[in-house]
């Protein structure tokens, strides 16, 4: 089983593993997390850490801690000691304009510039050895960029292209393609579309057209493991049905060789009404930037925008060894379910 290494400052909450293994129910087990090590400082400008979207460990417990309002990755070591900062703001090698995806294969550390379309490596000491750069739509026209996603374990690239808001809201099962390129940003294969399930819906107002984003988002998952060894998919839809529902994984090592496809059900769980009048407010304030209070509420309820059952999946993490982390967040409870999948599903 793959081991969690907490390193947040003054980290200290609690979450339930359930811990499954193919064909037998999940058996759950509550964590205590505690905190075991403290990394940054308010009164050293070096170590103060903003925003945390990734961090990746190494085998000596070493970690890259990605600062993307900084442009750089911290490193520190496993006492949590500040090593080094890794790359800065700018477009030349090793910088960044929006540092994204990050993660370490074997003794490099790659990581992914969300705006130039581009992925780097480094060394473990942060020397930079390369980078490619993926052309605008080696997809097609009507996609904006192709963000990698990560490298696969033969050098090859994942990417997934991003599209225009009005075509995200064209319907409610728009596919976007995930494609297997070269280092030049050739398409090589592709894997399986990616459905983003109508999360993002068109809303008429006096002007034109507005966009918003459902707030119990339930579009596909991808995730490349850190080490490239897979390519995970989950699909989760959202339960129609208060007696059924399922969410199905997707494992491939390549556009051709899948490891398992599995569906795993769940008890449908209702948006409580007092998480609903939560995030109701913020899709107001939104919506009315362009029509009165009355019509954002009538867009709302004829919408489904908030809906009446949460997806069965909020969070995918790919781990050691092959192991897949389905994060199970409920709206209205504090503590945070993890599904732990062993290499098979």
């Amino acid at each position: 089983m793959a081991h969690l290494h907490w390193k947040f400052p003054a980290l200290l909450v609690s979450c339930t593993i359930l811990l499954s293994a193919s064909g037998a129910a999940a058996q759950e087990r509550p964590w205590r997390l505690v905190q075991e090590q403290r990394i940054g400082s308010l009164d050293d400008e070096r170590t103060s850490l903003t925003r945390v979207p990734i961090v990746a460990v190494a085998p000596d417990l070493t970690l890259y801690v990605a600062q993307p309002m900084e442009s750089l990755i911290r490193v520190f070591d496993s006492s949590g000691r500040y090593v080094r900062s890794i790359g800065r703001g700018g477009e030349g090698p090793g910088e960044f304009r929006l540092l994204g995806r990050m993660g370490l294969r074997g003794d490099t550390l790659w990581a992914v510039d969300l705006r130039l379309n581009r992925i780097s490596r480094f060394s473990a000491e942060g020397r930079h050895y390369s980078s490619d750069r993926l052309a605008p739509s080696p997809l097609g026209e009507e996609f904006q960029s192709t963000p990698p996603l990560g490298y696969l374990s033969d050098g090859s690239i994942v990417a997934q292209p991003s599209i225009p808001t009005a075509m995200a809201a064209s319907g409610p099962n728009v596919q976007i393609p995930v494609a297997q390129l070269d280092r030049q940003g050739r398409v090589l294969s592709r894997f399986p579309s990616a459905s983003l399930r109508g999360d993002t819906r068109e809303a008429r107002i006096p002007n034109g057209v507005g966009f918003v984003r459902t707030p119990v988002p339930s579009s596909d998952l991808v995730r490349v493991a850190p080490d490239g060894s897979a390519v995970v998919f989950v699909r989760r839809p959202l339960p129609t049905r208060s007696d059924q529902a399922a969410f199905t994984v997707l494992k491939m090592r390549t556009p051709s060789d899948t490891v398992f496809l599995r569906s795993y059900r769940f008890p449908p769980r209702p948006v409580p009404p007092q998480a609903a009048d939560s995030l109701r407010p913020g899709v107001l304030r939104f919506l009315e930037r362009g029509m009165s209070r009355a019509e954002a509420e009538r867009f709302i309820r004829d919408s489904d925008l908030i809906p009446q059952y949460q997806p069965g999946i909020s969070n995918v993490v790919v781990g050691d060894e092959g192991t897949i982390w389905l994060g199970r967040e409920v709206l209205g409870e504090r503590a945070v379910r993890w599904l732990n999948l062993n290499a098979r599903g």
